[in-house]
């Protein structure tokens, strides 16, 4: 039997595709259909089993979606359904419906119509076509059409194309600390003095923050350069202003730091003492006239030695000066002259011979005279120190 004629003819006048305006009422497709035998006698009766499939093309193409009715009944041939409920293999609102969709039917035990019958829209729905395209443009966020929202109800990242936000585009306060990336705000982005001090955090600016020479005697407090912030070596004479060094200033010159000489002004009475000599520094030019021991050798450094041949012995802590003075008490016969000949030795070896003259031809008798020093650097330990006297006098002591 055959009943492909009349299905297609009610399929065509019946069909309605209601789409829910609201997320909450069900997506369904209402259809109704008048079933009769080839005779032109209706079906009649319940207990039909009707099953519904959704193909893209009218021939072969893809299966998109189906789904079997069990207990349809027919009203002298005529019967409706909702599809897209219960049995269905997907729901119709994940269909794209942006193309031709075809539907086919068929009935457990009576026929199944191979013919596909064209879903086409009723007149309303040709505005529905534009409000889901909003003027023409499609809500799938591909370009030229609109943005979706993502899950969760944000508009993506890739909606916004690289620098097409301006200074115009922004309210004023709208970027806060918390939406500035870290290490975004670079020297190109500062306007000039935008920096405070009220903006830098204590101890935030360090040492390798600083360009070389960028701090100037402008940026310095008074008094914050301390002695620790100086580099040993790093004053020269250059770096001093005239007249900047006072007497307060100095704690002491190193000789080598004395340029010129010192006069007498700038030695204090008293000041040079034995052990301020430089070794080997006093020499008979140094001395003067009139120079007498006691007053410069103190009592515990003059040790007298009678003659002849008697000896002293010396111990010294350190590498010092010897100041050795010679004086002399002759015997002298009427008409002799007294001119002994005196030899120092030092250690047994001989280091200084002088002459002196005591006494004059036509005197007779005792008479002491000086007759000279000698000065000798002696090092650490014990040494021997011992005068040899001859002459033509009679007697010396």
């Amino acid at each position: 039997m055959k009943y492909h004629r009349v299905i297609q003819l009610s399929v065509f006048l019946a069909c309605l595709m209601v789409v829910s305006a609201s997320a909450q009422v069900p997506f369904l497709l209402h259809y109704q259909a008048k079933v009769a035998k080839a005779d032109g006698t209706p079906l009649d009766g319940p207990g039909y089993t009707v099953s519904f499939t959704l193909w893209d093309a009218a021939v072969g193409g893809m299966n998109l979606w189906s789904q079997t009715i069990t207990g349809v009944e027919m009203n002298k041939g005529v019967f409706h359904v909702l599809l897209g409920g219960a049995g269905s293999t997907r729901p119709l609102s994940e269909l794209a419906w942006d193309r031709p969709y075809y539907l086919e039917v068929g009935i457990t035990g009576v026929a199944q119509f191979t013919d596909r019958t064209p879903i086409v829209s009723v007149p309303f729905a040709f505005r529905a076509q534009d409000a889901n395209t909003v003027g023409g443009r499609r809500a799938d966020g591909t370009p030229n059409n609109l943005p979706v929202l993502n899950a969760e109800g944000k508009l993506p990242g890739t909606i916004l194309q690289d620098k097409t936000l301006g200074a115009a585009q922004l309210a004023d306060g709208a970027v806060t600390a918390d939406k500035v990336a870290v290490g975004a705000v670079g020297n190109p982005q500062l306007a000039a003095n935008a920096v405070g001090q009220a903006n830098i955090a204590a101890g935030s600016i360090r040492r390798e923050h600083v360009y070389d020479n960028q701090i100037i005697t402008g940026h310095l407090d008074n008094n914050a350069v301390t002695s620790a912030k100086i580099a040993d070596g790093a004053i020269d004479i250059q770096d001093i202003k005239d007249g900047a060094v006072i007497d307060a200033k100095i704690s002491g010159v190193a000789a080598g730091k004395i340029s010129g000489q010192v006069g007498t002004a700038q030695i204090a009475d008293g000041a040079v003492t034995a052990r301020k000599a430089k070794l080997g520094a006093w020499t008979t030019g140094i001395i003067g006239a009139g120079w007498t021991y006691s007053d410069y050798v103190g009592a515990s450094y003059w040790q007298e030695i009678a003659f002849p041949g008697a000896s002293l012995t010396i111990s010294l802590e350190t590498t010092s000066v010897v100041l050795m003075l010679f004086k002399c008490t002759i015997a002298l016969k009427s008409g002799d002259r007294g001119n002994p000949d005196f030899v120092c030795y030092v250690d047994g070896a001989a280091t200084w011979e002088a002459q002196a003259q005591v006494a004059d031809a036509g005197w007779e008798g005792w008479r002491t005279a000086p007759c000279g020093f000698h000065m000798q650097v002696l090092g650490p330990g014990t040494h021997t120190l011992q005068m040899r006297c001859t002459g033509n006098g009679q007697n010396f002591k």
